[in-house]
């Protein structure tokens, strides 16, 4: 979020921009999804927490030039209307295979996770394996790397509660929907630095995206539900739960940890890179990049993250070219929309 100059609430009279790709519904409430380009395996990408599918935009026009390649927004993000609760990975994975099977997207793809978006993706790729051919995890969030907060540390498996996942489900409920829009702080239509690098027409929609209120109802519950993700995952081994699918972990070169945080900054560094090398562990064909930029690897180093997803891509068309047709994977199961 952006800092504000003042407390006070203000309305900001920015009307919705015509959204630039198509909203699929879903059968109570619609996501928007831009696809662009062409080429087998299509690319599909998972954003982090308060980013948008234009965000993307840089990454996306490297990539339409070898492949096709959707960007969306979650559910209460941008265009997309607010989905059912709570916002758990299954129930945004079952919402993310729904809309590319309406928009008649051929899969198994490459997914594509940023930040709380990997941790989504990877979700993805055990519940629905044989809609997954590769996986970039960009700065992918982990279950045992430190985050840091004003005077300390968290791990993101700590203050799970051991709940049941509840099933997914496309139908709203009256309980679903988000308390009414409030005002915007003041201020929020400004943008920060690093979206100075996207083309004029994203930083417009950004300036409107960053006024909607509902994210905030949305993005809560996506919190309070990874938890019991992270601590499942904390709980058992996860080395090659991925099978042998071609994966590219991209790590930021410095974590940027300070003091202040009840450990020093090179113990912090240290357990943030063993838990980024952990997430090449998850496949057996994984791989770490270390890239020299800031958390917003989709902004700060477009060409690196292009050129991961190039070579996922060129992993996967390997197999097809060689043999012809794509064989199944041993293991692979169709999705299961109850599958947590």
């Amino acid at each position: 979020m952006l800092p504000t100059t003042s407390v006070l609430p203000v309305l900001l009279a920015i009307a919705a921009p015509k959204p630039p790709g198509r909203l699929v519904d879903l059968g109570g409430h619609r996501l928007h999804v831009l696809c662009t380009g062409a080429g087998s395996p299509t690319v599909v990408v998972e954003n982090g927490l308060g980013d948008f599918s234009f965000d993307w935009a840089l990454v996306q026009e490297r990539v339409s030039k070898f492949a096709r390649i959707c960007t969306y927004d979650r559910a209460g993000y941008a265009w997309s209307e607010p989905g059912p609760k709570p916002r758990t990975f299954a129930q945004i994975n079952l919402e993310l295979s729904d809309a590319l099977r309406k928009l008649g997207e051929k899969g198994p793809y490459v997914l594509v996770g940023h930040s709380y978006g990997g941790a989504v993706v990877r979700q993805f790729a055990q519940t629905y394996r044989s809609e997954v051919a590769g996986l970039v995890l960009a700065e992918s969030v982990s279950e045992t790397q430190p985050i840091a907060i004003p005077h300390g540390v968290i791990r993101l498996f700590e203050g799970a509660r051991g709940a049941p996942i509840p099933p997914p489900r496309e139908i709203l409920r009256p309980e679903d929907r988000p308390p009414p829009p409030g005002p915007a702080p003041a201020g929020a239509e400004e943008l920060h630095a690093i979206h100075a690098k996207l083309p004029e027409k994203a930083q417009r929609y950004r300036r409107w995206a960053q006024t909607l209120t509902a994210i905030d109802d949305a993005e809560n519950s996506q919190r309070e539900w990874s938890v019991e993700y992270f601590a499942r995952w904390h709980a058992a081994p996860q080395d090659g739960v991925l099978g042998d699918l071609p994966l590219i972990v991209l790590t930021r070169e410095k974590g940027g940890y300070g003091d202040g945080h009840g450990a020093p900054p090179e113990q912090l560094e240290r357990e943030r890179r063993e838990a980024q090398a952990a997430l090449a562990r998850l496949s057996t064909r994984g791989e770490q990049r270390i890239v020299p930029a800031g958390h917003q690897l989709h902004l700060e180093a477009p060409d690196d993250v292009a050129r991961a997803i190039e070579d996922v891509v060129k992993a996967v068309r390997r197999p097809r070219e060689s043999r012809g047709a794509r064989e199944p994977r041993p293991g692979s199961r169709e999705p299961r929309a109850g599958s947590p």
